[in-house]
C-alpha cells in the first residue's frame, strides 16, 4: 500500500544485453564507480555497491563534470547477470531507497501529528468544533505534499538505471583491444 501512496522502496530495470557476464560486470562497476559508488561484494554474476565514504568519494560526487549523479539517493545498487547463450546476458539492476522513503514518511507524520495535536488542544480549550478540525485538511494538504516529493527521486534513481543499462547496450563497454 506504501508503494502505491508513496512510491516504491525498490527500483528495478532490467535488459537483454548483446555481451557476456564477464565484460558487463566490468563495465557496471567502471560505470557506478564514475557514480561514486564502491563493490560491497562480488560473486559471480551478482555484484551489489554502497555509497562511497570519504574524502575520494566527496571529491567524485563534488566533481561531476556538469553530469548530475543519477542514482545518488540509493543506499544499496544490485546487479544480477545471467548468461542466456554465449554472447547475450540478461541484466537486472535495482536500487533501494528505503531510507530516503523513510524519511520523507517520517516528515509527513511529524507534520501530521503537529497538526492534529494542535486540533487537540483547540478541543481541550473549549473551541467550536468546526473551528478545532479546521487544521486537519491542512494536515492532509501537507501530508500528500511531503509524500509527493518522494516520486521524482524514483524516477531520477530509475534513469539511472535505465542509464547504466543503455550504456551498457550502446556497446561503450568494448574491451581494451577493440578501442
Amino acid at each position: 500500500m506504501t508503494d502505491q501512496l508513496v512510491g516504491p522502496a525498490v527500483i528495478t530495470a532490467q535488459r537483454v544485453i548483446a555481451m557476456d557476464v564477464e565484460p558487463i560486470e566490468r563495465a557496471l562497476i567502471k560505470h557506478l564507480d564514475e557514480e561514486a559508488f564502491r563493490v560491497q561484494r562480488q560473486q559471480p554474476g551478482r555484484i551489489t555497491w554502497e555509497p562511497g565514504s570519504g574524502w575520494a568519494a566527496f571529491v567524485r560526487r563534488s566533481m561531476t563534470s556538469g553530469r548530475p549523479l543519477m542514482l545518488k539517493q540509493a543506499r544499496l545498487i544490485g546487479a544480477t547477470i545471467t548468461s542466456l547463450e554465449p554472447g547475450f546476458s540478461h541484466v537486472t539492476l535495482s536500487a533501494e531507497l528505503r531510507g530516503v522513503r523513510a524519511g520523507f514518511l517520517g516528515g509527513s507524520a511529524a507534520v501530521g501529528s503537529v497538526f492534529v495535536a494542535g486540533s487537540i488542544v483547540m478541543l481541550s480549550l473549549g473551541a467550536f468544533l468546526p473551528i478545532a478540525l479546521a487544521p486537519l485538511p491542512a494536515a492532509a494538504g501537507f501530508i500528500w505534499g511531503i509524500t509527493r516529493q518522494f516520486r521524482p527521486i524514483v524516477e531520477r534513481t530509475q534513469l539511472g538505471l535505465e542509464v547504466a543499462l543503455d550504456h551498457l547496450e550502446r556497446g561503450s563497454a568494448k574491451a581494451a583491444h577493440q578501442l
